[in-house]
């Protein structure tokens, strides 16, 4: 049965997260148990699926993989995000993400699925998620062990607080409020420039040969899933699943997308509010 909180807000499932993660199940064939330590499900973002992420870790390192995951929300694939778009074929999420037949655990005997990595994607979803449900959630290695889990539904800007470590969150923390100026320093040094142009204006070198050719940010009505700087940020994270050869920025941390996302409305000149993009 799923749980519904009264509270949908996202501190208190964040800090319910340790008590939703659950023991791992008994392990098969001998050996030892696995166990599921964070976990988190993003609500789906610029019309791309709800996405599962976790971090597995077993008591040996023996080799194995994660072979598949099932939930009683939908039907959960197990995906990469492509280094580059595709863009010779659908403009759809499969030119963002590419199936995957398992993921491998390391010789630490670990593996994580993360937001610009390994992702489960869900589909053909059972029923509507909303902030604040919970989903069971089955990891089934190819050697035949499982873990059962429940997992909290976050807003995407919860994924940090959720998936990583203390130490972990210090380090992509940032130092104070994300600006305009390091938001540049971003967008060239992640390769936004070969296609929007050095100073944004969609007039890169590889976005010459695009088409439709890419968004000059200086135009208010070229951020088509949302002018203010949160919406952009989500934007970075998700890619444009419905079109545009714009890849997932989904590796950034939130303080470096919101950094980006201002330094693009910075862009923007007086008279944009009177010109279209297309």
């Amino acid at each position: 049965m799923t749980h519904h909180p009264t509270s949908h807000a996202t501190a208190p499932v964040v800090a319910r997260l340790a008590f939703l993660v659950l023991a791992p199940l008994v392990a098969a064939c001998g050996a030892r148990p696995v166990h599921v330590e964070r976990a988190a499900i993003a609500l789906d973002v610029a019309g791309a699926p709800a996405a599962l992420y976790l971090s597995l870790l077993a008591e040996d390192a023996i080799a194995d993989s994660i072979e598949e995951i099932w939930t009683d929300a939908g039907v959960a694939t197990l995906q990469t995000a492509r280094p580059h778009r595709m863009t010779d074929g659908p403009a759809d999420l499969a030119s963002l993400m590419a199936p995957v037949a398992g993921v491998p655990i390391d010789a630490q005997g670990a593996a994580r699925l993360a937001p610009g990595g390994y992702t489960a994607l869900l589909s053909t979803l059972r029923r509507p998620l909303a902030e604040g449900d919970s989903v069971t959630v089955q990891v089934r290695l190819a050697r035949g062990r499982r873990a059962e889990v429940r997992v909290p539904v976050l807003p995407y800007e919860a994924l940090e607080a959720a998936l990583l470590t203390p130490a972990e969150r210090a380090e992509v923390a940032g130092d104070g409020d994300p600006d305009a100026a390091e938001g540049g320093r971003l967008f060239r040094a992640n390769g936004c420039a070969s296609c929007h142009g050095a100073e944004g204006h969609g007039d890169g070198p590889v976005g010459r040969t695009l088409r439709p050719p890419p968004r000059d940010f200086r135009v208010v009505s070229a951020f088509k899933g949302g002018t203010d700087a949160a919406r952009i940020a989500r934007t970075l994270a998700a890619g444009m699943p419905g079109g545009g050869a714009m890849p997932l920025y989904a590796h950034l941390t939130n303080h470096e997308r919101a950094a980006i996302a201002r330094y693009l409305i910075s862009l923007r000149t007086p008279d944009s509010l009177q010109r279209t993009t297309p």
